[in-house]
């Protein structure tokens, strides 16, 4: 549950939830071996962890100094070129020389994913570092990618629960791993929502069978160039039934299986069913009603980050969608690190809401811009609340519900008062969260002196 990156850089690219494409190996030469090192220790002020790292203006809005370099038409395989072999050896005269540890890297990392595609990595492990990096050269990555995909379930679960990226340039496989705290407040938060929303629509039930809150659902995010060849298929199919309506009007026309073979050309080379060279991404929370494209609110997790990247990520969602996502919620949750397992980190969640504004630069140029609307912070969670520029989530309904959809009842009085309400998380109400949270974890750990959370103590407090 987190968020894939992809940066404009030609040697970066991302292995992404749900959108995981098989890597061609081609070959070159190389003149010096990088074996393996061990996992680089986390830290966020590392150059390593640059990715997504955005500032804001003192209004808030967003600075625009590396805002779009988030290139979604980076296909894995344009910047997966690398020696096959030439990495790994040494080649001395007619001897080869293997620089492979005993155990190595890439080893570890794919240990590392089983455990926790099996369910035997203990995610309440205040030791567990929220990000792990392994020094992989481009072949082993592609091998341990392989790896991977030969385990249907690892591969299954690889695919849509894992966040990972991989670094060409610096040679760094990372995997981002929530901690089990993580997951409870957004579990919490989710329950929150949908009662809400939930109790809104009881006079809409055609609204409310069609809304789903959760965050199991990828969502493809296609770029402008995507968009683009999808309008070229469409004039080429055009401009080719203007041709055979011309010929056809000749005395020699044009049979019908040579019009269908041609158009099935024209559709193999824009196959639908091919997955976009993009990124699909599943918000760990969003409001989302199954008759539209994307949600309309999104809930994402930086996990961590100090909020270095949560702007890139709402910008990611706000212009990839064209506006179709309304409104994204970041929560970052930040944790101080600790390896005494007896002593509970240090705990702080900030969330904070940005949509896209429209702002005119002149008479016929407008230009868009990603904007925080409002934000809460809560420290830690049994100590004391911090305010921050906002004391509370504020959404307004009418932000967010597609238009379409609440159309045909616009002069009902019910639909009326729907759009004038508000959905306020105040920063009291996510201390409370936060800390049933924390609760529900400590009992079930009494219990059954087990890290994991009981799905069934959140329905039975939810």
């Amino acid at each position: 549950m987190s968020t894939n990156h992809i940066d404009e850089d030609d040697d970066f690219l991302a292995v992404s939830r749900g959108h995981q494409q098989s890597a061609s190996a081609s070959s070159s030469s190389s003149s010096r071996s990088i074996p393996p090192t061990p996992p680089l220790s986390y830290d966020v002020e590392s150059p390593l962890n640059r990715s997504f790292h955005t500032d804001t203006d003192p209004d808030g809005s967003l600075n625009n100094n590396n805002v779009d370099d988030i290139d979604l038409d980076k296909d894995i395989t344009d910047v997966l070129v690398a020696d096959a072999d030439a990495n790994n050896n040494k080649n001395l005269g007619n001897k080869s020389i293997t620089n492979t540890p005993p155990y190595s890297a890439k080893k570890r990392a794919l240990e590392l994913i089983t455990s926790w595609a099996s369910g035997t990595l203990d995610l309440c492990d205040p030791g567990l570092l929220p990000v792990q990096e392994f020094r992989l050269t481009p072949t082993e990555y592609r091998c341990l990618l392989e790896e991977i995909e030969s385990d249907s379930s690892v591969f299954g679960f690889f695919e849509d629960k894992i966040s990972a990226t991989y670094s060409k340039a610096e040679q760094t496989f990372r995997l981002k791993i929530p901690h089990q705290m993580h997951q409870s407040p957004l579990t919490r938060l989710l329950i929150h929502l949908d009662t809400f929303l939930n109790t809104c629509l009881a006079n809409f039930p055609d609204l409310q069978s069609d809304l789903e809150v959760s965050g199991n659902t990828p969502f493809t995010f296609f770029s402008d160039q995507q968009h683009a060849k999808r309008m070229r298929q469409q004039k080429e199919r055009k401009d080719l039934a203007k041709r055979v309506e011309r010929v056809a009007s000749t005395r020699n026309p044009i049979s019908p299986t040579e019009i269908q073979r041609r158009y099935a050309e024209i559709d193999a080379m824009y196959d639908p069913n091919t997955k976009p060279k993009g990124v699909t991404r599943a918000p760990d929370v969003y409001v989302f009603f199954a008759s539209v494209l994307y949600p309309c609110l999104c809930f994402e997790v930086s996990w961590s980050q100090s909020l270095e990247n949560v702007q890139k990520v709402a910008a990611t969602y706000l212009r990839r969608s064209r506006s179709a996502v309304r409104i994204v919620g970041v929560v970052d949750i930040h944790y101080n690190k600790t390896k005494n397992k007896d002593v509970d980190p240090d705990q702080s969640v900030w969330i904070r809401l940005y949509k896209l504004v429209h702002r005119p630069i002149n008479h016929n140029r407008v230009r868009d811009d990603v904007v925080a609307i409002s934000e809460v912070q809560v420290q830690d969670f049994n100590g004391n609340i911090i305010n921050s520029t906002t004391n509370c989530i504020d959404i307004a309904l009418n932000d967010f519900f597609p238009r379409f959809l609440t159309e045909p009842h616009k002069n009902d009085p019910n639909m009326i008062n729907l759009l004038s309400q508000r959905y306020i998380l105040t920063t009291q109400r996510m201390h409370e969260i936060l800390a049933k949270a924390k609760k529900l974890q400590d009992r079930y750990e009494d219990q059954t002196g087990m890290h994991e959370l009981s799905p069934e103590l959140e329905v039975e407090e939810g």
